[in-house]
């Protein structure tokens, strides 16, 4: 049986096999209730490529746009575009131009207030989910996904729209926005991009001189 390699990012077909309700579509942070219809014996994968997606064929509860896998990165982008109750099959490539099959059932999804009406605690928790799964992609040595998750962080955790972090939380804040910065730079560095690795240390050291990570 052949062991499939997973690219870091792909273009999928989704395929809508039973249309679903509503005129909405969840959006990041929503809750889904979901059912995955996956086989992964069928490709030989290894686990870290699914692991925050199981139970695979059962009812779970996700956090849509909060993932720590490659495979559950693509089950994300297609939630994203479905509807409550609709059940699609979303097709991919793997590096051995060999497709994968996963089929997706929405159950219901409850959607969670836009980034820029969101206060700052949530700001900050968002910020903090998605730092922590960058951390995984990084130390499984997915550095495009880990890079994709540490600039998604930085979004939430510079976003005050509605309300200014008191001085507390702004301390909290910086130290978060800091480490955001040092992990950037890791990632660039690995693709040899010394002259953001440059910038991103000066933003930090922008935020506080004696960093000395930067």
């Amino acid at each position: 049986m052949t062991v499939y390699n997973l690219p870091d990012d792909i273009t999928f077909t989704k395929t809508i096999i039973e249309r679903g309700q509503g005129l909405h579509t969840p959006n990041e942070g929503s809750n889904c209730k979901i059912i995955i219809y996956f086989s992964p014996c069928d490709y030989s994968l290894n686990e870290n490529f699914y692991a925050d997606l199981l139970p695979l064929n059962e009812e779970i509860n996700i956090h849509l746009g909060f993932y720590s896998s490659i495979i559950s990165n693509y089950v994300h982008k297609c939630l994203i575009t479905m509807k409550q109750n609709e059940y699609s099959q979303l097709n991919f490539n793997s590096n051995d131009n060999q497709q994968i099959q996963i089929s997706i059932r929405l159950i219901s999804f409850e959607r969670f207030p836009e980034i820029y009406s969101m206060s700052i605690n949530d700001l900050y928790d968002f910020a903090l989910k998605h730092k922590e799964n960058a951390n995984k992609f990084f130390q499984n040595k997915h550095y495009f996904q880990a890079f994709k998750l540490y600039h998604r962080s930085l979004c939430y955790i510079l976003n005050f729209v509605n309300e200014q972090p008191t001085n507390e939380y702004l301390d909290k804040f910086n130290q978060l926005i800091l480490s955001i910065y040092s992990n950037i730079s890791a990632c660039q560095l690995i693709y040899g991009n010394n002259l953001n690795v440059i910038e991103n240390c000066t933003s930090a050291l922008e935020i506080n001189s004696k960093y000395v990570k930067a």
